[in-house]
């Protein structure tokens, strides 16, 4: 896989958990802010100014959020319904071509799974950056005592690097 397109997974994978549920009470898609409880139909109408949000038909209580271009068949997101109320939605972060992120999620399942093996059981998520005129880094770190795993992103002059560590 070209480093380039390693380095966007790996920066797509460190947010790849975004989701609001319960705890977690909004989101942003773009500049649509929604949050959990919302009404079906305020929350769709909000969003249909910015993107197409369709039904999922295997789901009825799904619904697909897509940019408004009719040719990007692309998910942004998920909405979950529950009594007619927002109770979940998640963001797609990518990548678009599926295949490209695949080395890197077998990377990142790895690390995750050796943790899981551990018995990790508290663990604390931090993420930082660095940036100045020659290069950036961004991080991601796992921290479960015993057990770290950071994720790393960075670019300089020459190229742009994906690394796991665990």
């Amino acid at each position: 896989m070209p480093q380039k397109a390693l380095a966007r997974v790996a920066t797509l994978l460190l947010l790849a958990g975004a989701h609001a549920d319960a705890s977690d009470r909004e989101m942003a898609f773009g500049s649509v802010i929604i949050k959990v409880g919302m009404t079906q139909a305020s929350t769709l109408a909000a969003l249909h100014s910015r993107f197409r949000v369709e039904q999922v038909a295997a789901y009825p209580s799904n619904w697909a959020v897509r940019p408004r271009d009719a040719s990007d068949d692309t998910d942004v997101g998920t909405l979950v319904f529950t009594d007619g109320r927002l109770s979940r939605a998640t963001k797609s972060w990518g990548p678009r071509v599926q295949q490209e992120g695949v080395a890197f999620a077998r990377g990142l399942w790895g690390a995750l799974q050796s943790l899981g093996q551990s018995r990790a059981t508290a663990c604390v998520v931090a993420a930082g950056q660095r940036d100045d005129p020659r290069s950036e880094v961004r991080t991601a770190t796992l921290d479960c005592g015993t057990r770290t795993i950071t994720i790393s992103v960075l670019r300089d002059d020459v190229a742009e690097y994906a690394m796991i560590h665990g």
